[in-house]
């Protein structure tokens, strides 16, 4: 039988000079009341490495290691007893019997039908000259078919409309905005 569960390498990369100073960095500067970002204790802990000479690791393990050493005993040195008692009771798993299925809720309000459209049926891109839209430094479009209004993007060179959900009954939002009249996009002030 072939042995596929024992290939690869075990060993870790890291070196044990490395490994030390790791959790060293991780003891002296995260794990304290003052809180430091992850990022500015990586960046302590690579100016340690090069004065000692030693190749640190790079970001991602840095942060692997974090994320590992991480628990309710870090999360009492820097936030205190009160913060790791709750992010510990958050962890845990509700206690239920063998069998019983998890509780659940049940639906309130309206549930959309499987047939139902959510996007309005206009999206894509619009008869609106790109250097005019970024010229006019006004983002919002109000959708020509349901009349909601939405910011648009530009692709490439024309601006484009994101799908989005039909404007059902509230009023149309008073902002500046662009508006489709006739066959022409025009910019349409909002209302004082």
């Amino acid at each position: 039988m072939p042995k596929t569960a024992a290939r690869g390498n075990r060993e870790p990369k890291v070196t044990e000079e490395r490994r030390r100073l790791l959790d060293e960095a991780i003891a002296q500067w995260y794990a304290r009341p003052k809180q430091q970002k992850v990022r500015d204790v990586f960046v302590l802990y690579q100016r340690t490495c090069l004065e000692q000479h030693i190749q640190p690791v790079c970001e991602r393990t840095f942060y692997r290691h974090v994320k590992q050493a991480s628990g309710p005993a870090l999360t009492e040195k820097r936030k205190g007893a009160k913060a790791a008692y709750t992010a510990d009771q958050k962890t845990r798993k509700p206690k239920g019997h063998i069998g019983e299925p998890s509780p659940y809720r049940d639906q309130v309000g309206t549930v959309h039908q499987e047939g139902e459209a959510t996007h309005c049926s206009f999206s894509g891109p619009i008869k609106l000259e790109a250097a005019r839209w970024l010229e006019s430094k006004v983002q919002e479009v109000q959708c020509s078919t349901c009349g909601s209004v939405s910011k648009a993007k530009l692709k490439e060179q024309s601006v484009v409309i994101s799908p989005h959900p039909p404007r059902k009954s509230r009023p149309v939002r008073n902002v500046t905005r662009w508006m489709e009249q006739e066959s022409d996009w025009v910019l349409v002030q909002k209302k004082e």
